[in-house]
């Protein structure tokens, strides 16, 4: 891409800096007033920051526009103006000129977010490629430490989703190793992987009668079959590597179906919202993506570490602007309380979009709470929980764009189980979220809205 210079912003480095010099306005005021509006993810503004923007050097986030013009005591419509965001209007009232304007920026936007999605999904497939074998190699060149690699399987037999890639590692010269120190020596490489903290270890599903044999699991450092007497939590770190809900490029080709672009949205990960999508994605021919993913990639984080407010940022763009040929996924908890998703909703404009909302019912919120928020009242968070999911749902019924809504269960055993026999408990809602696609697909064809020949699997 080549980089070409605006001359909307050559005008507004001329305007802010003659503004400012006439009303005799301080680079330190304009400053302090541009921070002081700011969320937890906005940029440092300091003099220095306004002085460049003054003389071209620089120029400001467009989110930032508004408070700037308030701080040099202007008015923010005849910034975009100036902008050509907006024309001069005799009457003074922009909001058709301004809506019109933002319509076609959505459109742009949309057309940025589906690069975006394109691009991250190519680099995630190369960092596979090549992630397992740098972090392997750095395992074995680094004294003491060894690394098993266990493919992580759900499902009905047959039918199994490769959900994620387990990485344990161990330290011959440290009795006890932490997360905190398997992260200060493979920081880089785990994060190339996206690898999150791993859920307490549980027995492994074994396809072979002898666990070394098995065609999953791979090993640097140790034989295979010194893992087995391994105590996995007195004497290991475990990590996740996503493997199946990671973000995906279009690949259908042909007639589209009526809708441009499908949303999945959900309250909690306890829905299963990012294989449900992955999964109706692949159904469609679609590419997959998810806000958190989409935050990772803008902000340079592992998922882990993408925090509430810019999780938030990133929900609230994908679902004004979803992207072409795309499934897109987002889901509160853990970042419930950041959330901007009714907002996002009241004023989308999502009329070839397909909405599509997960409805958990009271079980799995419940079972989301303790990876929610720690220290935090566990009935206090499930109202709040409840609350949204309440909120979300009206929403989207007052929406014009199409949409389907999905009621999820668990039955109490399987709750109880939860804790107990993880692994059954997974192998259970794989098969029940692949169950719920099959139904949203005959659904969508009944409907009219994809051929029926979307409908096979």
């Amino acid at each position: 891409m080549v980089n070409v210079r605006d001359p909307s912003w050559d005008s507004f480095h001329a305007w802010l800096d003659r503004t400012m010099a006439t009303k005799q306005i301080s680079n330190k005021t304009v400053a302090d007033h541009v921070a002081s509006q700011g969320s937890a993810d906005w940029p440092t503004v300091t003099a220095s920051t306004v002085s460049k923007w003054r003389h071209g050097r620089h120029h400001p986030q467009l989110r930032m526009l508004p408070h700037i013009a308030t701080a040099v005591m202007a008015d923010p419509a005849d910034l975009a103006i100036m902008l050509n965001v907006l024309r001069a209007s005799h009457s003074g009232d922009h909001q058709v000129e301004l809506s019109l304007r933002v319509q076609q920026l959505q459109a742009e936007l949309s057309e940025v977010y589906a690069e975006l999605s394109e691009a991250t999904a190519r680099q995630i497939v190369t960092s596979r490629q090549t992630g397992l074998v740098a972090l392997t190699d750095r395992v074995l060149n680094s004294a003491g430490w060894a690394l098993r690699i266990q493919a992580t399987y759900a499902g009905a037999q047959g039918r199994e989703l490769h959900l994620a890639n387990r990485l344990t590692f161990t330290n011959d010269a440290t009795p006890h190793t932490t997360h905190a120190n398997v992260r200060r020596v493979f920081g880089p490489e785990l994060r190339r992987l996206n690898a999150s903290l791993a859920d307490p270890p549980s027995k492994p599903r074994r396809r072979s009668a002898e666990p070394w044999r098995e065609p999953s699991l791979m090993s640097a450092g140790r034989s295979l079959e010194s893992w087995i007497n391994l105590d996995p939590v007195e004497s290991s770190a475990s990590f996740s590597m996503p493997v199946y809900a990671v973000p995906t490029i279009p690949k259908r080709e042909g007639p589209p179906p009526r809708f441009s672009s499908v949303i999945v949205l959900a309250t909690t990960v306890r829905s299963w919202a990012p294989v449900f999508a992955r999964h109706l994605a692949d159904q469609l021919g679609y590419g997959y993506t998810s806000s958190l993913d989409l935050a990772s990639a803008i902000y340079d984080k592992t998922t882990d570490d993408v925090s509430s407010e810019q999780h938030a940022e990133a929900a609230y763009n994908l679902i004004r602007n979803p992207p072409d040929r795309h499934v897109s996924c987002h889901y509160e908890a853990p970042h419930a309380r950041a959330s901007r998703t009714t907002e996002a909703l009241r004023g989308a404009s999502l009329r070839d979009t397909l909405v599509i909302w997960l409805s958990e019912d009271d079980r799995l919120l419940k079972l989301a709470v303790p990876t929610v928020s720690a220290g935090v009242g566990i009935d206090q968070e499930i109202r709040l929980l409840q609350s949204l999911r309440s909120s979300i749902d009206e929403e989207i019924q007052r929406l014009p764009s199409m949409k389907h809504s999905v009621d999820l269960v668990i039955s109490e055993r399987s709750a109880e189980l939860s804790a107990s026999d993880p692994a059954s408990v997974r192998d259970e809602r794989a098969q029940y979220t692949l169950t719920k696609v099959a139904e949203v697909r005959r659904a969508l064809v009944l409907e009219g809205w994809v051929e029926p020949a979307l409908s096979k699997s």
